[in-house]
């Protein structure tokens, strides 16, 4: 046992250590890249559609203006109010995904994040398991991001806490014992709600 430096000990944790990352790493580019990839093609979709949408409303607004010139009123108003429902239709639709986006961030907030991404892959993973029910609502946001976040293999998300052993608190970048919101001044209790801290 003697044999073996501690120089060893390092270079043999570091060579088994990188040969096992290899794989994950290669996995993990290889999903990346495929999130990538369908995401641009969800937005190339969603653009296509956009211009079908515009170039039908057009289309209509025209046989519309055909209509009227044609005498037929009756026709034209119905047209008109067909293109109106499908805009409100999809005014509806944005408005409750946008809803539903909101509220899914204002609950993830309570939560800290380990970076930008891990807060994003949360929001992603909660908002597509969401479905509304017969009522139209998305159900109880509260509790499915609070089970979502309480899951012990999303832990990986959340910022890892430092503890020093003392039984208290520390900030993980300076060090410094956290105090309890009793004991800041109000003034920089208010700094650090707006700065997201709290």
């Amino acid at each position: 046992m003697s044999d073996i430096t501690q120089a060893d000990l390092d270079s043999a944790v570091k060579k088994a250590l990188a040969e096992q990352l290899t794989g994950l790493k290669d996995k993990l580019d290889s999903a990346y890249s495929k999130r990538d990839a369908a995401e641009e093609a969800l937005n190339t979709f969603k653009a296509a559609e956009e211009v079908k949408a515009a170039e039908a409303s057009k289309a209509a607004e025209v046989e519309a203006k055909r209509l009227e010139e044609d005498g037929k009123h009756r026709e034209a108003f119905e047209l008109k109010l067909q293109e109106r429902d499908k805009r409100i239709g999809v005014l509806e639709g944005e408005n409750i995904t946008l809803t539903r986006d909101n509220s899914v961030r204002s609950h993830l907030s309570n939560y800290t994040f380990s970076n930008e991404n891990a807060a994003n892959m949360a929001f992603r993973t909660i908002t597509s398991g969401l479905t509304k029910d017969e009522k139209g609502s998305w159900g109880d946001i509260t509790s499915t991001v609070s089970d979502f976040m309480a899951a012990s293999e999303n832990n990986f998300l959340l910022k890892e806490k430092v503890n020093s052993g003392s039984g208290e608190k520390q900030n993980k970048n300076t060090g410094e014992v956290a105090k309890k919101p009793s004991q800041i001044p109000q003034s920089e209790l208010l700094a650090k709600i707006a700065a997201g801290e709290m």
